[in-house]
Order: structure tokens, then C-alpha cells, then sequence
């Protein structure tokens, strides 16, 4: 019997793991304010769906399997079979023939360890990436580099770098969580918590890293909390969660932490799980005490073009879209 996967609020899910992070990231970043604005509420049943997606979506259902589809919605199929177990936020190797994503199957230590396990986007190949035990076991929030040489995971060290293949674990020597690559792989954006920072808040915020580990900077200081959501194409942008004016919004702002502007303007909480290519942002809206899936949309980044993406009515957050 599967496990039911609920979730009260969207990036609630990245919440969940606050006591994992021991975080001690340098703050030599820039503070930056919120510009306001945002897209107003629509009902969801007046949006029309996206047109002219391209790509592959792997996405986790409210059972805690893996499945994948087309960006257009054709060609559903299971990817995991997660048994008693829960399989959540995947993430594509670049040539879109494999899947890392985080597990609640395997061997690894504590009273509800995660572990990386890696398949073959054929449902072969399945396999647990990290150790299950000493400093690299457990595992949470992979991210697979553009490279496909490396995928960034987080546990108790903080962030580390493993092979797809499992060796060469290496840990960055900086406490954080929900890393997210940039395009041209040269950087890390994740998130930090302010408790763990001697801040003496439960406070997080967005940093950017060196893909090595050194030069850490501090993109967003707000008393709110911050977490990474996706880099737009060009790696000049970042499109951030914060819930700075309400129960959570996408914002985005300049990839040195400048230029905040806030994107969404809506009840509940939404989150930006990808930037396509064509330059839209791709959000998920959970509304406060709603178990089960987001409705999702797709959305400029200045808030127009605001379209629905009804072949993910199944999907619970985050996703991961292959382009």
C-alpha cells in the first residue's frame, strides 16, 4: 500500500527538512527590497491552457510514485513504484536518460531517513546512489548538473557532490539545502537557515555558491522566508519563493540578489519549479489546509501570459522538466 503524499501549503515541502541544515554560509551578499505588484487573482477555470510546450515533465503523484509525460500531455507513463515508500522531487540528467529523485525506500540511518536512489528513464537501472551509512548517508533535494557529471544533494555535512555512478562523493564544506544549478553550471543557488547562521531565527534565505563551494554570497535578507526556485535561461535571472508579503509568491530578481520584483499576487502559496526556454516561469498554487496537487500555470516573468497546464493536474510539487 503506497503512502499518501499531503502537503498544506506548496513549498511547505522544502520546510519540512529546516532541522537538516547546519548552515554556516558567509553573508557578504547585498540586501534587496521587494518592488511590489504582482499578477491579481484569476479563477482558474477562465484560463486557458499553454500552448507550445516542448519537452519531457517527471513529476511525483499524490501515491508517491514517479511518473513522466510529454510537456503536451501525451505519452503518461510510470516511471517508480514506490510500494510503502514515497518517491519525491526528481530531477533529469541532461540527456534525459536517467532520473535521480529523493526516496523514503532504501537503507540509510535515523526514524525517517531519505535516501538519492538513480533509474533509467526505461524503469531499468534502479538503484540507491548514496551510502547507507557514515557521513555521506541519506540524501535530500538531488539536482542533476547540466554537465551530467555531477548531482548535488544535501544531508547532515551540508551539500555534497556525487558521481552518477555513486563514487567520488565530495561534501562543499557549506550547510544548506535545495540546490539548484545554473545553466552553465559554473554556480549553486540554495537556501540557508537563519538559526543555523546564529541569526537565532527560523529564518531562510537564497544564496549563491561557486559550483566548488567557495565564494558563497548571500542573495536575499529578509525576515520572511526565502527559498531558491529556478534560474531563467541565460543564468542572469533567479526566480525565488518568499513570503514576504503574504502566505508565499514568486518573486524574482537580478542573479547578484538586485531588481527584486514580485511576479505572483494571488491566495495560497506559488512556487516557480522551472523557467522555460521560451521564457516562461512554471508555477504551482497550493491553497492553505488543500491536500493533494497544486493547480499549475505558466507565467512571464513580468506577469502576463498567464495559461493553465492541465496534463499536470496530477502532479504534487516540485516537478522537474526536461527541455
Amino acid at each position: 500500500m503506497h503512502r499518501v503524499v499531503a502537503t498544506a501549503a506548496l513549498v511547505l515541502v522544502v520546510a519540512l527538512v529546516a532541522s537538516a541544515c547546519w548552515s554556516r554560509s558567509e553573508d557578504n551578499g547585498a540586501a534587496a527590497a521587494s518592488s511590489g505588484g504582482g499578477t491579481p487573482p484569476t479563477p482558474e477555470g477562465e484560463i486557458a491552457p499553454a500552448t507550445g510546450l516542448k519537452g519531457r515533465i517527471v513529476y511525483s503523484s499524490l501515491q508517491g510514485d514517479l511518473w513522466v509525460v510529454d510537456a503536451d500531455g501525451s505519452h503518461r507513463r510510470q516511471l517508480t513504484d514506490s510500494g510503502a515508500g514515497t518517491d519525491s522531487s526528481p530531477t533529469w540528467s541532461p540527456d534525459g536518460t536517467r532520473v535521480a529523485f529523493r526516496t523514503t525506500r532504501g537503507q540509510s540511518p535515523g526514524v525517517d531517513p531519505s535516501n538519492i536512489f538513480v533509474i533509467n528513464s526505461d524503469r531499468s537501472g534502479e538503484r540507491q546512489l548514496t551510502p547507507s551509512r557514515g557521513a555521506a548517508a541519506g540524501g535530500l533535494f538531488p539536482a542533476w548538473s547540466p554537465d551530467g557529471n555531477s548531482i548535488a544533494y544535501s544531508n547532515g555535512s551540508g551539500i555534497n557532490l556525487i558521481r552518477p555512478d555513486g563514487r567520488s562523493r565530495r561534501p562543499l564544506g557549506v550547510a544548506g539545502e535545495c540546490s539548484v544549478w545554473s545553466p552553465d553550471r559554473s554556480e549553486l543557488m540554495f537556501c540557508s537557515n537563519g538559526i543555523n547562521r546564529g541569526e537565532g531565527v527560523d529564518n531562510w534565505d537564497v544564496f549563491v555558491m561557486d559550483a566548488d563551494g567557495a565564494n558563497v554570497r548571500r542573495l536575499t535578507r529578509h525576515s520572511a522566508q526565502d527559498y531558491p526556485g529556478a534560474w531563467s535561461p541565460d543564468g542572469t535571472q533567479i526566480a525565488f519563493f518568499s513570503r514576504r508579503d503574504g502566505d508565499g509568491d514568486v518573486y524574482v530578481m537580478d542573479a547578484d540578489g538586485a531588481n527584486v520584483r514580485r511576479v505572483t499576487n494571488q491566495p495560497g502559496a506559488q512556487a516557480a519549479d522551472a523557467w522555460l526556454s521560451d521564457g516562461r516561469l512554471v508555477i504551482g498554487s497550493a491553497q492553505e489546509g488543500v491536500k493533494g496537487p497544486p493547480d499549475w500555470f505558466v507565467l512571464r516573468p513580468d506577469g502576463s501570459g498567464r495559461a493553465s497546464l492541465p496534463q499536470l493536474e496530477p502532479a504534487m510539487e516540485p516537478i522537474a522538466w526536461l527541455p
